[in-house]
């Protein structure tokens, strides 16, 4: 499941095939920023015309002046979204036609591969969230928002002056004085939840109440949803329980609470994560890794257990754990700077040295120096991946490590399957896409 804050998600993983060619910019004063779709089959730029104005070209068509563009990009499945404001009202531009928004706009949300755009609005002190064609709210907070891996499903708890409600795929599932815990099964066959109403708590599992009682949370599933764990808390410790047995015990203090719990495709205990007052532990095939300052919630592993990589902080430092060894000390400018394959064996990470050189950590060895890393992306297998390095005077493309090309104005560069690449770089007037092949030995 992915749980995501307010930002706008770039898509990091890229197919094998690219529309090139080349597209007319017109006139400009300058490139502010370009933009490749997932698919690598459209390209949009941001740019400042001759009056100064702001505009987004769009696959070579000027898509308007507007007073203020709020966000723009494109969405999971390679459509184009604009967010701007003209004459005192907001419009949203998607699937090539735009609409007005009547409430105060507050944030977009572009999940990875999602069939669709979230939208938050912002009333006064209440909130609005529209996700296709339901509108949630009024409510208070957005406690959490969660997507489906299979792109198709959608779940959110918000919390409003009655309590919280709970909705799945547009349907409210009910309202509770407290809940948590929303997740889907790895094929998105199931759902679950935990929630409160006065003083008894339930796990609740494609609408069945699996458990009750006080002092329980979860649910946690495999990937086909036919295995569940939650977690029971007594005085003295704290019990993860599987279809009601009980698998694992942790000793509980009074301050342990169990953050996530990893399991293995047939639904076998891989580990857990707890934390004890402010600082998380991650136990993984019996080892504890750990303390940690941030909860480590990106752990990836292979189906049998043996390989993993999660990536944690520690003293304001990060770290790569693998099931070989330990990566780091390094700074990371944003974990949404490290990418790791659901097999648990191969990662990318960028980083910057205690010299302000950046570097590339991966399961391949360490990339670098670089100047200033204004993109990394990643092959959808993993085997490939770019960066774009801007040195004060140009912006640098490498392919695994290896300078590929040198463009003197804003670019976009993404690693395609097989070891070539796509580049979309402003020439004159001109947006050129192009593929870069290796030479043949």
């Amino acid at each position: 499941m992915r749980s995501l804050s307010f930002f706008i998600i770039a898509a990091a993983f890229f197919i094998h095939s690219c529309a090139m060619g080349k597209f007319s910019l017109g006139e400009y004063r300058s490139i502010d920023r370009v933009v490749l779709s997932p698919n690598c089959k459209s390209a949009a730029v941001m740019l400042t015309d001759m009056n100064g104005k702001t505009a987004i070209v769009l696959d070579g068509t000027r898509l308007g002046i507007w007073e203020n563009i709020v966000g723009w990009g494109f969405d999971g499945q390679s459509r184009f979204f604009e967010l701007y404001q003209n004459n005192s009202n907001t419009y949203l531009y998607y699937k090539g036609k735009s609409i007005v928004l009547e409430q105060p706009f507050n944030s977009v949300i572009v999940p990875e591969g999602f069939d669709g755009i979230a939208l938050v609005f912002l009333t006064s002190y209440q909130q609005y969230l529209k996700i296709w064609d339901t509108f949630v709210g009024p409510y208070y907070s957005l406690a959490e928002l969660v997507f489906s891996e299979t792109n198709n499903r959608w779940g959110a708890i918000v919390r409003t002056d009655k309590g919280y409600e709970v909705w799945i795929d547009g349907k409210k599932q009910g309202d509770f004085h407290f809940a948590e815990g929303l997740v889907f099964s790895g094929d998105a066959g199931t759902a679950g939840y935990a929630f409160a109403k006065a003083e008894k708590a339930a796990i609740v599992v494609n609408d069945t109440i699996i458990a009750e009682g006080i002092g329980i949370s979860g649910p946690w599933l495999n990937y086909t949803g036919s295995v569940y764990y939650y977690a029971k808390y007594s005085p003295s410790k704290i019990e993860l329980l599987s279809n009601q047995v009980t698998v694992a015990e942790i000793p509980h203090g009074g301050t342990e609470i169990v953050r996530n719990v990893y399991l293995t495709p047939a639904g076998r205990l891989f580990g857990y994560t707890y934390s004890v007052d402010m600082s998380f532990y991650t136990v993984l095939n019996g080892i504890t890794y750990g303390p940690f300052d941030v909860w480590p919630d990106r752990i990836r592993f292979s189906a049998d257990g043996k390989n993993f990589v999660f990536y944690a902080e520690k003293d304001q430092k990060g770290y790569i754990y693998t099931s070989g060894e330990v990566v780091g000390p390094f700074a990371v400018e944003s974990p949404a700077r490290v990418f790791i394959s659901q097999d648990g064996v191969s990662y990318y990470a960028a980083a910057l040295a205690t010299d302000a050189s950046y570097w590339i950590y991966s399961h391949k060895g360490k990339f670098g120096p670089y100047s200033y890393i204004t993109d990394l992306s990643v092959s959808r297998d993993f085997s490939n991946f770019t960066v774009c390095d801007w040195d004060n005077t140009a912006y640098r493309v490498y392919l695994n490590g290896t300078n590929i090309a040198v463009c003197s104005n804003e670019c976009a560069v993404k690693p395609l399957l097989g070891g070539s690449a796509v580049i979309a770089e402003v020439i004159g007037n001109e947006l050129i896409i192009r593929e870069w092949k290796p030479e043949k030995p």
